[in-house]
């Protein structure tokens, strides 16, 4: 994740996002998942109120900044001015948040890699050049 360190959302392409975060859920050196994304799925079941609330903002948060990226590319005629930003932020952070499950039931990062390639011609149909 140093790359939303050293660039943040703003200064990042979506491919390298979604890189990002598929590597990040199937890192060897690390338990395959992630907790946000796990305990967000089950609800959270037997967690302290104050770890949900902290689970469920940080989703939020993580959210707004996938729409943002949504909303920047709107703006700057990458995307067309009729795509549905509402739709895209959800497909968007819906894939962020399916890779952790997937990562922690053993599809490898090669397999992610591919399905993300396939959520990107999403975007590259409705970018306006092509």
């Amino acid at each position: 994740m140093n790359l939303f360190w050293e660039r943040g959302y703003e200064g990042a392409s979506l491919a390298e996002l979604k890189d990002v975060a598929v590597d990040a859920q199937t890192d060897p050196n690390r338990p395959r998942g992630c907790m946000l994304a796990l305990n967000g799925s089950i609800g959270g079941t037997g967690l302290p109120e104050a770890a949900k609330e902290f689970i469920v903002s940080r989703r939020a948060a993580d959210r707004a900044r996938v729409r943002g990226c949504v909303e920047r590319a709107v703006a700057s005629a990458v995307l067309k001015p009729d795509t549905d930003v509402e739709a895209f932020t959800a497909a968007l952070h819906g894939f962020v948040l399916g890779i952790a499950p997937q990562a922690r039931d053993g599809l490898d990062a090669a397999q992610l890699h591919r399905s993300a390639e396939v959520l990107l011609m999403a975007w590259d149909a409705a970018a306006t050049q092509k």
